[in-house]
Parts: structure tokens; sequence; C-alpha cells
């Protein structure tokens, strides 16, 4: 699709004019939406200078579609395409049914399920039965690993033990960008091997040990700030941590994990890290 655009437009003054009308388009839509959002933290006063904003991209928008014809048609292009495509998509069983074995084939969305391992157990986003009620726990400790790390694993074992506790060992997969919209809650650890991996290597630590424990899986681009986020949400009375493998030159761009959980947790939280 680029090839074809640089083809149909060599000019670098209209590939301008294209790429300018996205970036005002979506900015306007940006600020529009931030504007009109119902989240509290949004002061008032804040409200007014995002759609004021808005309004004056919406004004050099609508000048540039005006003014420069070719970049609206290939706006309109652009998403006429999306829109058909994503109904396409959307509607493939009916237009499978009106095309040829092959390609009907092709087309058919795949329902069969994949069976799960015996021994993995069922991890998701939200609360799971206990893998096994050995006693009844007076509290929760949560881990956060990545990877099966066998001691920091065994570490947080010995820990729920030690205060008759329930074990809840949390994996957060990091993401560059956060999908939006019907994708956006689909993270599921059964598509994640790593998670799969580290949530099997708990089990049999944790049925050894006689332990309860629950899975946790989340997806997020902040990992410190989720860590912290569901320990508070699921009322975790210690949080346990490994030190971090990362080189300097990693937590010089993207920050240490265990100093950016310290400053989101909550006091009544204890921290304890395992080295």
């Amino acid at each position: 699709a680029p090839l074809a655009v640089v083809y149909v437009f060599p000019d670098v003054e209209k590939l301008a004019h294209l790429y300018a009308i996205g970036v005002v388009g979506a900015i306007t839509i940006n600020l529009s939406a931030t504007a009109a959002t119902a989240k509290p933290d949004i002061r008032g006063y804040e409200r007014w200078g995002l759609s004021a904003l808005a309004v004056l991209m919406l004004a050099i928008w609508i000048t540039i579609a005006v003014t420069k014809l070719e970049a609206l048609a290939f706006a309109v292009i652009v998403l006429a395409l999306g829109l058909v495509a994503r109904w396409a998509v959307q509607h493939r069983s009916e237009l499978a049914e009106r095309l040829p074995k092959p390609l009907r084939k092709a087309l058919t969305p795949v329902t069969e399920e994949l069976p799960e391992p015996e021994a993995a157990p069922a991890p998701a986003t939200g609360e799971q039965p206990l893998s096994v009620a050995y006693y009844e726990p007076r509290g929760i400790v949560m881990v956060a690993a990545r990877g099966g790390n066998p001691k920091l694993l065994q570490f947080a074992v010995e820990e729920a033990r030690n205060r008759q506790a329930e074990l809840r060992v949390l994996f957060v997969r990091q993401l560059a960008v956060l999908p939006m919209g019907p994708e956006e809650n689909s993270f599921d650890a059964s598509n994640d091997p790593e998670a799969r991996a580290l949530f099997e290597e708990t089990d049999r630590i944790a049925r050894e040990a006689s332990v309860p424990w629950r899975p946790v899986y989340t997806a997020s681009d902040d990992v410190a700030a989720m860590i912290a986020d569901t320990a508070s949400t699921h009322g975790a009375d210690v949080l346990i941590l490994g030190t971090s493998q990362r080189g300097p030159l990693w937590k010089a761009m993207k920050g240490d994990v265990i100093q950016e959980v310290g400053k989101y947790l909550p006091e009544n939280i204890r921290l304890v890290i395992h080295a």
C-alpha cells in the first residue's frame, strides 16, 4: 500500500498533504474524545482547553480537505477500505456461503478449541477457584514473576505457608502498545506459553508444600503500575518481587520495576524483595 501511494503521488508536496490530513484528523479525534470523557480526573478548565484545541484542529482539517482535494479523496478511500474490510471480517460466514468451496473453507472461522493440558491450571485474569484447599487462608501473599524461577516461587510458597495465607501468582505480559476495541480484554494465559509454564511450575511447587494458590494474568504497557494496582485490588498483605535481571541500559531506558512498584504500592502492603 505505501508503494502504491508513492507511485500515484510521486510529488513530495502532495505526499505531505496526505500525511497532514491524517495526522490532523487523528489529533482532532484524540482531543475531542479526551475532552468528552467521563473520567473525573480531568478538571473543568482542562476540558475547555482540550475542546478549544479540538475545534481549532477541526477547522484546520476542514481547510486541508477543502483546499487539497487529493488529500480528502485519499482519506475517504482509506477510511472506506478500512470499514469495508471490518464489515467483511464480521460477516465472513455469510460471505463464505456465496463463494466456491476452496475460498469458502479459507474464510470460514475455526470454532474447534484445542484441548488444554491436564497438568495445567485454568489461569485467567479474574478470580479463580483455589487449586487445592489445604487450609483456610488467613491472608493473601502475591508474587509477581516472569518465567519459571524456582527459587522465587519456592520462597513465595514458603512465605504463604508460614503465614497460612493464600498464594496468588501474578504474571504481567508487557506490551509496547495496548490494543483497543474488542481485543482489549482478550488476553488469556492459555495463549501465553511463558505464563502457562510459570503456572504449571507454581502448581507443582504449591502442591508439594500443600499451599492453596490462584493464578492472575494481566497485560499492560506499564508493568510496575499494573503490579501495584493488582496487588491493591486483590487485597494482598505481602507483595514479593524478584531482583531484576535486566541490564543497566534497559533500566536506564525503561526504569527499575522495583523502584516504580514501591512508588505506586499502598503503605498497607508489605513489599518483600527476594534476591
